[in-house]
């Protein structure tokens, strides 16, 4: 074994479990006998040379003897599925954090998903969203919202934003029947470019057909035509404000835009499937002379007095 690098000399104990910093994540290195858990991370670039990113870490293990440490790059577990009771109460930590941030802003948990789903178009989320898309206007708000809580638990943008998602879907779920989501796989990558800037993938738009909107979300994730209908679920909660997009909905899509349930489906086709329950649904132009956002048609209801909204897609 004289042929391992040692990593001895630079190593930081908490309790029980020691920390191994020097390690590359290539080739094999010696271990003394001790507790420790396996860290996948990557420095920060800040003057604080501690400053890291955890990406990933593994369950407590113990060395009993000299040995060299198994390649952690090559091993078949792949970064993001590894668990550990620390990565689990930073990510508890984060959530909570997070629920701080809704509970001062209730607007915030809408944005947050229409931020995620900016991102994971394009082929994966990457924690960047190029501002320079006038279909993304209003998303930097949560990405800046969130930049404190990335920073203080050390995760990457793209895993913050992931659970922001997941968090506001159950920020706004009935009581009766919340549930928290699993949050099992990290180690998403940030792209390179700020997360203002990075790539620009095409978005798709409100006013696509079924068939359009259905081939766009096969193409960018794989769903299937049921997948889109529930996705589309989502624009239960949240609203719709000219001064982003064009659109005027200040109810939102649906009578009760602070409930993560069915609403949205049931507008479109009537509460228990009944059409005749469904709102009568009007088109309407909403007129944008006063910006450089054009002219914008919508459909609109008025269930029980109260405008709710729909797009064309």
């Amino acid at each position: 074994m004289a042929d391992c690098p040692t990593a001895s000399n630079n190593t930081s104990s908490t309790g029980t479990s020691t920390a191994i910093r020097s390690l590359s994540l290539a080739g094999p290195h010696q271990l003394e006998p001790g507790h420790y858990v396996a860290v996948v991370a990557h420095e920060v670039p800040t003057d604080d040379k501690d400053s890291y990113h955890i990406k990933a870490t593994s369950d407590n293990f113990v060395v009993v003897r000299n040995t060299c440490s198994i390649d952690i790059e090559n091993t078949t577990t792949t970064q993001r599925q590894l668990q550990s009771q620390s990565m689990a109460t930073m990510i508890q930590n984060a959530r909570d954090d997070i629920f701080e941030l809704f509970r001062s802003d209730i607007s915030m948990p809408a944005r947050c998903l229409r931020m995620v789903f900016h991102d994971c178009i394009g082929g994966r989320c990457d924690g960047c969203v190029n501002m320079e898309n006038v279909e993304h206007r209003a998303v930097d708000v949560p990405m800046n919202a969130l930049r404190d809580i990335g920073s203080r638990h050390r995760l990457t943008r793209a895993d913050l934003w992931v659970l922001a998602g997941f968090c506001a879907v159950e920020f706004w779920m009935p009581p009766d029947n919340a549930i928290q989501f699993r949050f099992e796989h990290w180690g998403r990558r940030d792209c390179d470019a700020p997360m203002t800037a990075g790539p620009n993938p095409i978005m798709c738009h409100a006013d696509f057909g079924t068939d359009s909107m259905l081939n766009f979300m096969q193409d960018q994730f794989g769903y299937s035509p049921s997948e889109v209908a529930a996705i589309m679920g989502a624009h239960t909660i949240g609203v719709m404000r000219r001064d982003v997009l064009g659109y005027e909905a200040p109810n939102g899509w649906v009578t009760d835009n602070q409930r993560f349930d069915n609403q949205y489906h049931q507008e479109l086709i009537g509460r228990n499937g009944d059409m005749r329950l469904a709102p009568n649904w009007n088109q309407d132009l909403v007129r944008n002379g006063d910006s450089f956002l054009p002219d914008r048609w919508q459909w609109e209801g008025f269930p029980g007095g109260r405008q709710v909204t729909m797009l064309n897609s």
